[in-house]
């Protein structure tokens, strides 16, 4: 099997073609960089292409009969629950084969630390992000392969959040948090 991580908008017809070629002799996952299909958000952290261009590789891939893995960031900057919701509800509707769900890391060097340490970029608490990933988990086909919940930072480069570092722990409230609320994936989904 082979994974491959890029951005949507680094996918030109010769490259899709490669793709392609190789997918015919093994199981290839192509993952994109998503993060958020707001492109006033990605605007505001440089990602370098709009949500159009997503769907273009997306419908790309799909056409080749390629694997795909979105992922998705949680936490970003001036994003309410409703945008991350949001994101999700758009992405289930795609019908992706495997979801990464990830938070916002502030990491040593970067002009969101700086930003961070002015007080101009609040992070999400452990308790919002298993509230708003568990809200997001409810709006993704059941059939779509959840394949990370959290990530994250190398522990000397993270700022924040540092409860991020405990994985474990984050995986086992949000499997409390389902089981609680009486949520599973796929339960507020509409195709």
């Amino acid at each position: 099997m082979l994974a491959i991580g890029t951005r949507p908008d680094c996918l030109p017809e010769p490259v899709l073609d490669v793709l392609s070629d190789i997918a015919e002799q093994t199981a290839l996952t192509v993952e994109l960089g998503l993060q958020t299909i707001h492109d006033a958000t990605a605007e505001q952290f440089r990602r370098g292409y709009g949500f159009g261009q997503f769907l273009r590789s997306f419908q790309a891939l799909r056409e080749r009969h390629i694997r795909i893995c979105v992922h998705l960031i949680n936490g970003l900057p001036s994003e309410m629950d409703a945008d991350m919701l949001e994101t999700a509800r758009v992405v289930g509707r795609l019908r992706p084969d495997a979801v990464k769900i990830h938070l916002l890391h502030i990491l040593r060097g970067t002009p969101l630390a700086a930003q961070w340490r002015a007080g101009r970029i609040p992070v999400l608490s452990q308790g919002e992000y298993v509230q708003i990933t568990a809200a997001q988990l409810a709006l993704l086909p059941p059939e779509t392969v959840i394949e990370r919940l959290t990530g994250d930072g190398a522990a000397e480069e993270l700022l924040a959040p540092r409860w991020s570092l405990h994985k474990t722990a984050v995986r086992n409230a949000i499997a409390r948090h389902l089981k609680y609320t009486d949520t599973w994936q796929g339960k507020n989904f509409i195709p």
